[in-house]
Protein backbone atom coordinates (compact mmCIF):
# COMPACT_ATOMS: atom_id res chain seq x y z
CA UNK A 1 0.00 0.00 0.00
CA UNK A 2 1.38 3.32 -1.18
CA UNK A 3 0.74 5.97 1.80
CA UNK A 4 0.49 9.75 0.85
CA UNK A 5 3.14 11.85 2.31
CA UNK A 6 2.74 15.87 1.83
CA UNK A 7 5.27 17.86 -0.05
CA UNK A 8 5.33 20.05 2.49
CA UNK A 9 6.65 17.21 5.39
CA UNK A 10 9.10 16.06 2.94
CA UNK A 11 10.58 19.88 2.83
CA UNK A 12 10.61 19.97 6.74
CA UNK A 13 12.50 16.52 6.85
CA UNK A 14 14.84 18.32 4.59
CA UNK A 15 14.95 21.64 6.39
CA UNK A 16 15.45 19.37 9.84
CA UNK A 17 18.52 17.32 8.05
CA UNK A 18 19.70 20.74 7.05
CA UNK A 19 19.87 21.89 10.31
CA UNK A 20 21.16 19.44 11.75
CA UNK A 21 24.35 19.11 9.04
CA UNK A 22 25.01 22.59 9.97
CA UNK A 23 25.30 21.98 13.26
CA UNK A 24 27.75 19.22 12.71
CA UNK A 25 30.84 19.27 15.10
CA UNK A 26 34.72 20.05 13.49
CA UNK A 27 37.19 18.27 15.23
CA UNK A 28 40.19 21.03 16.17
CA UNK A 29 42.99 18.74 16.55
CA UNK A 30 45.24 18.82 13.20
CA UNK A 31 46.27 15.05 12.36
CA UNK A 32 44.48 13.97 15.41
CA UNK A 33 44.87 9.92 13.63
CA UNK A 34 48.75 10.38 12.34
CA UNK A 35 48.45 9.61 9.15
CA UNK A 36 50.93 11.73 7.82
CA UNK A 37 54.11 10.45 6.76
CA UNK A 38 55.52 12.78 10.05
CA UNK A 39 53.50 13.82 13.32
CA UNK A 40 53.39 17.96 12.24
CA UNK A 41 52.06 19.81 13.67
CA UNK A 42 52.53 17.73 16.71
CA UNK A 43 55.63 18.29 18.77
CA UNK A 44 56.86 15.07 19.42
CA UNK A 45 59.66 13.61 21.96
CA UNK A 46 60.11 10.09 22.67
CA UNK A 47 57.40 9.72 20.55
CA UNK A 48 57.28 7.80 17.27
CA UNK A 49 54.89 6.67 14.50
CA UNK A 50 53.76 3.42 14.42
CA UNK A 51 52.42 1.14 11.98
CA UNK A 52 52.14 -2.30 14.22
CA UNK A 53 49.23 -1.20 16.16
CA UNK A 54 46.44 1.01 14.96
CA UNK A 55 43.35 2.18 15.79
CA UNK A 56 42.08 3.02 12.83
CA UNK A 57 43.76 3.99 9.82
CA UNK A 58 47.49 2.98 9.30
CA UNK A 59 49.30 5.01 12.04
CA UNK A 60 49.77 5.49 15.47
CA UNK A 61 51.84 7.11 17.95
CA UNK A 62 53.88 5.03 20.13
CA UNK A 63 56.54 5.50 23.63
CA UNK A 64 57.87 2.79 25.59
CA UNK A 65 59.73 5.14 27.64
CA UNK A 66 60.63 4.07 31.04
CA UNK A 67 60.95 5.28 34.18
CA UNK A 68 59.26 8.23 36.10
CA UNK A 69 60.26 10.82 34.38
CA UNK A 70 58.91 10.38 31.06
CA UNK A 71 55.31 11.25 32.59
CA UNK A 72 56.80 14.64 34.09
CA UNK A 73 56.59 17.43 32.48
CA UNK A 74 59.56 19.65 33.15
CA UNK A 75 62.19 16.53 33.09
CA UNK A 76 64.24 15.93 30.98
CA UNK A 77 63.88 13.44 28.74
CA UNK A 78 59.96 13.38 29.24
CA UNK A 79 57.94 11.38 26.48
CA UNK A 80 56.07 14.60 25.58
CA UNK A 81 53.39 14.92 22.67
CA UNK A 82 51.97 17.77 22.18
CA UNK A 83 50.04 20.61 19.72
CA UNK A 84 48.82 24.12 20.27
CA UNK A 85 44.88 24.34 19.48
CA UNK A 86 43.93 27.26 17.77
CA UNK A 87 40.14 28.70 17.06
CA UNK A 88 38.86 28.32 20.52
CA UNK A 89 36.56 30.04 22.46
CA UNK A 90 37.24 31.44 25.49
CA UNK A 91 34.34 30.16 28.04
CA UNK A 92 33.39 26.89 25.72
CA UNK A 93 33.01 23.57 26.96
CA UNK A 94 34.93 21.17 24.36
CA UNK A 95 35.15 17.34 24.64
CA UNK A 96 38.50 16.06 24.40
CA UNK A 97 38.42 12.32 23.24
CA UNK A 98 41.01 9.87 22.34
CA UNK A 99 42.02 5.81 21.94
CA UNK A 100 44.67 4.53 23.92
CA UNK A 101 46.29 1.03 24.83
CA UNK A 102 49.38 0.08 26.67
CA UNK A 103 51.00 -3.54 25.01
CA UNK A 104 52.11 -5.93 27.19
CA UNK A 105 54.81 -7.29 24.43
CA UNK A 106 56.77 -10.34 24.90
CA UNK A 107 56.98 -9.46 29.10
CA UNK A 108 53.47 -10.74 29.42
CA UNK A 109 52.82 -7.83 31.67
CA UNK A 110 52.20 -3.33 30.70
CA UNK A 111 53.03 -2.43 34.57
CA UNK A 112 54.01 0.25 35.04
CA UNK A 113 52.27 2.38 32.49
CA UNK A 114 50.62 5.57 32.43
CA UNK A 115 49.36 8.47 30.11
CA UNK A 116 49.37 11.69 31.93
CA UNK A 117 47.31 14.76 29.64
CA UNK A 118 47.38 18.20 30.00
CA UNK A 119 45.48 21.42 28.65
CA UNK A 120 47.36 24.40 29.05
CA UNK A 121 48.64 23.89 32.36
CA UNK A 122 45.68 21.94 33.91
CA UNK A 123 45.69 17.73 34.45
CA UNK A 124 43.02 16.28 32.54
CA UNK A 125 43.69 13.10 33.52
CA UNK A 126 46.67 10.45 35.19
CA UNK A 127 45.47 7.09 33.94
CA UNK A 128 48.03 4.55 35.56
CA UNK A 129 48.34 1.22 34.78
CA UNK A 130 45.77 0.08 32.28
CA UNK A 131 45.56 -3.82 31.16
CA UNK A 132 46.53 -4.70 27.67
CA UNK A 133 42.70 -5.24 26.34
CA UNK A 134 42.42 -3.39 23.06
CA UNK A 135 41.84 0.16 22.46
CA UNK A 136 39.91 1.98 24.91
CA UNK A 137 38.22 5.41 24.23
CA UNK A 138 38.81 8.21 26.85
CA UNK A 139 36.53 11.53 26.77
CA UNK A 140 36.70 14.36 28.74
CA UNK A 141 35.04 17.99 28.70
CA UNK A 142 37.75 20.74 29.30
CA UNK A 143 37.43 24.34 29.05
CA UNK A 144 38.67 26.87 26.69
CA UNK A 145 40.39 29.65 28.73
CA UNK A 146 42.13 31.38 25.83
CA UNK A 147 41.99 31.68 22.06
CA UNK A 148 44.76 29.03 21.70
CA UNK A 149 45.81 26.60 24.67
CA UNK A 150 48.21 23.28 24.07
CA UNK A 151 46.98 19.90 24.66
CA UNK A 152 49.76 17.69 25.95
CA UNK A 153 50.52 14.15 26.63
CA UNK A 154 53.15 12.40 28.38
CA UNK A 155 53.63 8.71 28.22
CA UNK A 156 55.23 5.86 30.18
CA UNK A 157 55.36 2.47 29.37
CA UNK A 158 58.27 0.57 31.16
CA UNK A 159 57.68 -3.40 29.33
CA UNK A 160 56.79 -2.55 26.28
CA UNK A 161 55.03 0.21 24.20
CA UNK A 162 52.19 2.21 24.65
CA UNK A 163 49.60 3.59 21.45
CA UNK A 164 47.50 6.37 21.10
CA UNK A 165 45.28 7.41 18.21
CA UNK A 166 42.16 9.38 16.88
CA UNK A 167 42.69 12.50 19.41
CA UNK A 168 39.60 14.98 18.93
CA UNK A 169 38.45 17.71 20.32
CA UNK A 170 35.17 19.12 19.10
CA UNK A 171 33.10 21.93 20.54
CA UNK A 172 30.19 20.31 22.70
CA UNK A 173 26.45 21.20 22.03
CA UNK A 174 23.71 21.00 24.84
CA UNK A 175 21.56 18.40 23.66
CA UNK A 176 18.77 20.26 23.61
CA UNK A 177 20.46 22.96 21.94
CA UNK A 178 18.01 25.47 20.25
CA UNK A 179 18.21 25.63 16.35
CA UNK A 180 19.38 29.13 14.72
CA UNK A 181 17.09 31.29 13.85
CA UNK A 182 17.54 30.39 10.20
CA UNK A 183 16.23 26.65 11.01
CA UNK A 184 13.41 28.29 12.60
CA UNK A 185 12.05 29.63 9.96
CA UNK A 186 12.96 26.82 8.11
CA UNK A 187 10.46 23.98 10.24
CA UNK A 188 8.07 26.88 10.87
CA UNK A 189 7.94 27.19 6.76
CA UNK A 190 7.86 23.52 6.54
CA UNK A 191 4.92 23.36 9.49
CA UNK A 192 2.66 26.11 7.51
CA UNK A 193 2.97 23.91 4.81
CA UNK A 194 1.70 20.80 5.92
CA UNK A 195 -0.85 22.54 7.24
CA UNK A 196 -1.74 24.31 3.81
CA UNK A 197 -1.34 20.60 2.39
CA UNK A 198 -3.88 18.81 4.73
CA UNK A 199 -6.81 21.62 4.16
CA UNK A 200 -6.62 21.56 0.69
CA UNK A 201 -6.92 18.13 0.64
CA UNK A 202 -10.08 18.34 3.33
CA UNK A 203 -11.38 20.28 0.87
CA UNK A 204 -10.94 18.09 -2.24
CA UNK A 205 -12.31 15.23 -0.23
CA UNK A 206 -15.14 17.23 0.59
Amino acid sequence: MTRWIPAAALSLAAALTAAGGAQAATNLVQNGGFEQADPSPWVAANWVLTEGRTHSGERAMSTGCVGANCVDPDAEGAASLSQVIGGLTVGQVYTLSFFFTPSSGESGTTTPNALRVFWGDDLVTDLMNVPDVGYGLYSFDITATAAAQTLHFLGRNDPANQFLDDVSLVAREAASAAPEPASWALMLLGFGGMGAALRRRRMAAA
